[in-house]
């Protein structure tokens, strides 16, 4: 079994952020801030990305913010270095389906 981790966010400027906002991850990654300055935007486009708008909101996530973007993970194919990437619909590859 391959292990699985986030290879990259992408957020589109919204919300808090005042610009486009994307990270590599390697390792270990921590998102910092200020107060009001996008920590939380980032975490639940994260979320809205992987679970869909109506299992986000299982977390805690607010209604009527457009999370542009999209979260790329590692280990989910065969192939550990193909990326699987999660989008705004909420959905996965063909492969996976709709969560």
């Amino acid at each position: 079994m391959n292990p699985i981790h986030i290879s990259e966010i992408n957020l589109k400027q919204g919300g808090p952020l005042e610009n486009h906002f994307k990270i590599q991850c390697k390792g270990f990654n921590l998102i910092y801030g200020l107060n009001e300055s996008g920590k939380t935007y980032v975490v639940e486009g994260f979320l809205k990305w992987l679970f869909g708008q109506r299992l986000a909101g299982n977390f805690g996530c607010r209604a009527g913010l457009d999370h542009a973007g999209w979260v790329k993970v590692l280990g989910l194919e065969s192939d550990p270095e193909k990326p699987v990437k999660f989008q705004r619909t909420g959905k996965l590859s063909q492969r996976f389906g709709s969560l």
